[in-house]
């Protein structure tokens, strides 16, 4: 994709943060909460949270902070180390909620190599000690939770050595 596309498509993100954020300099907002207070109290019936909108606070705390991350947002989007880094296809950050995330289709195989460090012996184990086969499958190309898998096989490995 050539560069001014890209920097066009940013542009118009920026352009809509930027406004948002002006629109909201005003004493309406940032003073007197409004319209947050009239929608939160409208709102205090709902599940779990309902009763924290019903506090001028929070109503007041999302009036700011909607303001300044209007304000910023696009400073920190366009300043490289603010963002995730890597490859989204072998970190996977954020790439459940990314379009990519049927356009892959992965699969692996993972055995651990377990060291006892009272010990210094070493063993190799596979996830199979603590996920069910429809875990394996999900985890063998999960970096997160090939990590994960790795801590939980090492604990049993470590309690049940063979």
């Amino acid at each position: 994709m050539a560069a001014w596309i890209v920097w066009t498509l940013r542009a118009q993100l920026a352009a809509v943060y930027l406004f948002a954020g002006l629109a909201k300099l005003n004493t309406e907002w940032l003073l007197r909460a409004q319209p947050l207070q009239l929608w939160f109290a409208d709102r205090t019936a709902v599940p779990l949270i309902g009763g924290l909108l019903d506090e001028p606070a929070v109503a007041y705390l999302a009036s700011w902070g909607g303001a300044v991350f209007d304000l910023t947002i696009v400073a920190w989007l366009l300043w490289r180390p603010s963002r995730k880094s890597g490859n989204i296809r072998w970190t996977e950050e954020g790439y459940h909620l990314s379009w990519r995330v049927m356009l892959t289709d992965k699969a692996g195989f993972v055995d651990y190599d377990v060291t006892d460090p009272a010990t210094g012996r070493t063993w190799q184990t596979g996830p199979d000690l603590v996920l069910t086969d429809w875990q394996q499958s999900q985890a063998a190309n999960r970096p997160d939770l090939i990590q994960a898998t790795a801590h939980l096989s090492q604990l049993t490995e470590l309690q049940d050595e063979p």
